[in-house]
């Protein structure tokens, strides 16, 4: 799902700031007219694509990219790089940005057409998949979104009576395909160019064969944040917590404690709790069903949620 980014540039220039974007999932936007449009196009002042992401470059290399219009100081910016690169800049990453900016800017449009054509075949088949639905375009209207990427493939699992984490699992072990991001609800695969029809409709067939093989009679229930953790008290300020004096204890034993850690479900990568912030019991209560369903809990000290780091009383 992409942001209507005109809106939000509107915004921010009627208040006297840039608008600058994290564009990284999407270094192909705008080189097909089935894409949305890029950031700049749609008048943000600086934009960050993580071209190696889709678009083909080596792992680590990105783009930022500057508008004209003056808002963003583009030697001010050229100053703080001089001041932060390494001294050896890695001329693989350099050439690989260059070989994948040709090959987008010459042939991009085509082959992003034939990618499309082919997510198209595996979609076909997805959609005979029982207990399986499709998350897409039809979905942005009523959600409020302003673009959708196409070259994602959502899929909620939900109706087989799995979790996202087990058809991942399944899939991997079965038939070493890696999924992009697992959820309780859903999978996310990422299309990547020049993704034949054969390919991705033989990923649909591994698909449907995990589905058969672990499907069962009922929902896979949502997990869902307590509404408290829209307003955790912060005891502490995050330096002050992060940098103290902390001590491991079960989780159990944490409700009430001052946290020194940052815990976020990944994905979203949302933080579920932060350095400063008191333990609630129903934040504890969430971070574990997480761990239990199989979540990557990013920032945990001790992955499995048994124990966590508090400030020293």
């Amino acid at each position: 799902m992409a942001a209507d980014v005109a809106a939000l540039a509107e915004v921010a220039h009627r208040a006297g700031v840039p608008l600058v974007v994290d564009q990284a999932w999407g270094p192909h936007f705008g080189f097909n007219e089935a894409l949305p449009p890029t950031a700049l196009s749609q008048r943000a002042d600086a934009m960050l694509t993580s071209t190696h992401k889709i678009a083909g470059s080596l792992t680590q290399s990105a783009m930022l990219h500057i508008a004209g219009d003056g808002r963003v100081d583009a030697e001010a910016v050229a100053r703080a790089l001089r001041l932060l690169r390494s001294t050896s800049p890695s001329s693989l990453l350099l050439s690989s940005l260059d070989g994948a900016r040709r090959q987008l800017a010459l042939h991009g449009e085509q082959i992003l057409w034939e990618t499309l054509q082919a997510i198209g075949v595996a979609r076909e088949k997805f959609e005979t998949i029982p207990g399986i639905a499709l998350v897409d375009h039809a979905l942005v209207g009523q959600m409020g979104v302003a673009g959708y990427d196409p070259m994602r493939i959502v899929l909620d699992v939900r109706g087989t009576g799995c979790t996202g984490y087990e058809i991942a699992d399944a899939l991997r072990r079965s038939y070493d395909v890696h999924v992009e991001l697992p959820m309780q609800a859903t999978v996310v695969f990422i299309v990547g160019l020049g993704e034949s029809a054969h390919t991705l409709r033989r990923l649909a067939g591994d698909v449907d064969e995990v589905v058969k093989r672990l499907s069962r009679p009922s929902t896979t229930a949502p997990i869902v944040p307590p509404a408290t953790s829209l307003r955790h008290e912060v005891a502490l300020p995050p330096r002050e917590a992060f940098l103290g004096d902390a001590e491991q204890v079960a989780v159990d034993d944490a409700v009430g404690r001052i946290s020194c850690e940052s815990i976020a479900s990944y994905p979203p990568g949302v933080p579920a709790l932060l350095p400063g912030e008191r333990i609630s019991a129903e934040t504890i209560a969430y971070l574990r069903e997480l761990a239990a369903s199989g979540a990557r809990l990013h920032g945990a000290s001790d992955p499995e949620f048994q124990t966590i780091n508090v400030l020293r009383t």
